[in-house]
């Protein structure tokens, strides 16, 4: 029996090629799946401190949405809150002091259900704490 090892080793190569760019796709297709791995959005609900400032947050999930409210709790000056968005794995908002016209944007990982992490425009952390 005369064996063409060209043909056989062809064959392999095109069975692995194939199989791997399966498992690639299936990866994907995982990976781009919202519910895969995804932490509720009542997970989120309570209230939250920022370990760096004097910060407290309110979050709440109602009629399928993520709301928030935040004051400073030193002054009760409250923030305006807009472009709340919560993908299941983070969450993200801008905040405006209009005391101080200060406007900031977060982008927080929930890590832990009581702990949100994110970094400050500077790449310094920054981590929000479930209190309640």
């Amino acid at each position: 029996m005369i064996v063409n090892f060209s043909q056989v080793f062809f064959r392999c190569g095109l069975a692995i090629i194939l199989a791997i760019s399966s498992l690639s796709a299936a990866s994907a297709a995982a990976a781009d799946s919202p519910s895969q791995g995804s932490i509720s959005p009542n997970d989120l609900a309570g209230k939250w401190k920022l370990d760096t400032s004097t910060a407290v947050f309110e979050i709440s999930y109602r009629d399928g949405t993520v709301q928030m409210s935040g004051e400073d709790s030193q002054d009760g000056e409250k923030f305006i809150i807009s472009n709340i968005t919560w993908d299941g794995h983070t969450l993200k908002a801008d905040f405006l002091m209009p005391s101080t016209n200060w406007l900031t944007h977060a982008e927080l990982l929930q890590i832990a259900p009581d702990l949100l992490y994110g970094k400050y425009a500077d790449g310094s952390p920054e981590v929000w704490r479930k209190i309640k």
